[in-house]
């Protein structure tokens, strides 16, 4: 009887501590730099992740800067570790092998530009920093792996206003020993993202400018020496830069990249996402339409299947960013895609730009949040590194009434949501916001306001004047949740921006 009861605690204990583990959402910042960073990569360890930041130091001149900040799965910092205050890093140049971590950065000395590979242990200690014994005028390395024999890099350079593209093997004392160039020199073709297959080949995806100049994105398919085996165009119409591109697991693959929307007279990006098969043909694609436009980041494969993809999107006004996200099938339905935002400077600056899956099936986001809490002195440092943890959809606050879904605006006097029982204006918010009822037979109404991380801020009770004027003066800038019931246990809800 007695182990009986001790299972059964145990089971007990269990759950409990699942069901806590399930709740961990939050929205979180860290400062790398005392200038201004950004999350620009994010890597899982067992119980931490580690961020690969990019930003600016040394106050007042800005210069470039780079480093890793190791963060637990509760959102708490446990070390961080800065390069040489002139060095910075692209993505996808940092790998975590063995447990060592490995980072190719770029470092200026003296107006040379060169490339080491810095090498930290899990604690952040530096283990070794060594050169790169190969160097372009102008170049950049959007991909950087551990090989049996050395290392590999894929490498694009610019001369004579074109770009060219080569994969450098090098040793493990970083010295050359074969260098392939894959394109065609007719063109100029920027590299943004390769993955390496299991056949020993490579998958590149990037940006063609043709003989008149006119963008083309396009996939170029090499094999386990770097020859040409094909290459293929993407569907127009184009935008600079390639988003993501990884395997679906199925042997076919997924590629990301913002589109040209010409029917607009502003910059408007829509991220399209296409599903191609082994020899660059399109089996699905999608392209992300909405009112406001859109930018596209990382891609990553779920394990159920899933894509989630990372970016921004712009909200109330153009200078206005909301970091975004999406999940979306195998056959190419949208699952969900919401915006996630964080004001904390009186304006919306925020992007997301890598994404990873947790055990639990939970979501980790990094990117760039606008904030001065950890530099009030400096009023340019409003950029940090920022670090999101969602459930598997994509939102901050665990009751699907209150996702973290930002309200779309477009003049000040617009409606904030139209419910089917009550009209909230105006929107954005700024001392009072007004509630008025559709249905005369509601009564007795409660209202309660929470920030997008469910922290309850104002609540009034007994609501029955109408149209009722709030004030809401005392509420910081930013976004915020509205829950409305009335007697009969009715709920509605809606979302305002305080400005």
């Amino acid at each position: 009887m007695k182990m009986y009861r001790l299972c059964i605690i145990l089971i007990i204990v269990i759950i409990f501590s699942t069901s806590l583990t399930a709740q961990i959402r939050f929205s979180k910042s860290y400062d790398l730099a005392e200038y201004s960073d950004l999350g620009l990569e994010i890597l899982e360890l067992e119980d931490q992740v580690i961020i690969a930041s990019r930003g600016f130091c040394n106050y007042p001149i800005s210069t470039d800067c780079a480093g890793l900040i190791a963060i637990n799965l509760e959102g708490e910092e446990l070390w961080k570790t800065s390069f040489d205050s002139l060095s910075y890093f692209y993505k996808n140049n940092v790998r975590i092998i063995d447990d060592t971590i490995y980072s190719l950065v770029v470092a200026i000395k003296e107006f040379e530009i060169t490339y080491r590979v810095l090498t930290h242990d899990l604690s952040g200690n530096l283990l070794d920093n060594q050169l790169v014994n190969f160097s372009r005028p102008v170049f950049q390395v959007p991909y950087f792996n551990k090989t049996e024999d050395g290392w590999l890099l894929n490498v694009s350079e610019k001369t004579n206003g074109k770009w060219q593209n080569y994969l450098v093997w090098l040793d493990e004392s970083l010295d050359p020993v074969t260098i392939k160039n894959y394109t065609d020199i007719n063109y100029s073709f920027q590299s943004f993202e390769m993955l390496e297959l299991d056949n020993g080949g490579f998958l590149i995806a990037g940006s063609y400018q043709t003989v008149n100049w006119a963008q083309e994105h396009g996939l170029i398919l090499l094999d386990s020496l770097g020859n040409v085996v094909w290459d293929r165009r993407l569907p127009p119409p184009y935008s600079n830069g390639i988003g993501g591109l990884i395997e679906a697991g199925d042997g076919n693959f997924i590629v990301t990249y913002p589109t040209e929307d010409f029917d607009t007279d502003d910059d408007w990006y829509p991220p399209t996402i296409q599903k191609v098969d082994s020899e660059g043909n399109i089996l699905w694609r999608h392209i992300f339409y909405s009112m406001w436009p859109k930018g596209n980041g990382e891609i990553k494969l779920m394990e159920n299947g899933d894509i989630v993809g990372t970016g921004d999107q712009w909200e109330a006004a153009e200078t206005d960013v909301a970091g975004w996200i999406f999940r979306i099938s195998q056959e190419g339905e949208v699952i969900w895609d919401r915006a996630i935002a964080e004001n904390r400077y009186g304006g919306l600056k925020s992007s997301i730009y890598d994404a990873i899956e947790l055990s639990n099936g939970d979501l980790m986001f990094c990117g760039i949040l606008q904030d001065t809490v950890l530099n009030p002195n400096i009023p340019e440092a409003q950029i940090n590194t920022w670090l999101v943890r969602t459930g598997p959809d994509g939102c901050l606050i665990a009751d699907p009434e209150f996702c973290n879904e930002v309200a779309y605006t477009t003049s000040t006097e617009e409606l904030i949501n139209v419910t089917e029982q009550y009209t909230i204006f105006p929107n954005p918010v700024g001392n009072y916001v007004y509630i008025d009822k559709k249905n005369e037979q509601v009564a007795n109404i409660e209202l309660n306001i929470y920030t997008i991380n469910g922290q309850l801020v104002k609540q009034v009770t007994q609501i029955n004047t109408f149209p009722h004027e709030l004030s809401v003066v005392a509420l910081n800038p930013g976004f915020y949740l509205i829950k409305i019931m009335d007697d009969k246990g009715n709920i509605s809800t809606s979302k305002m921006i305080k400005q």
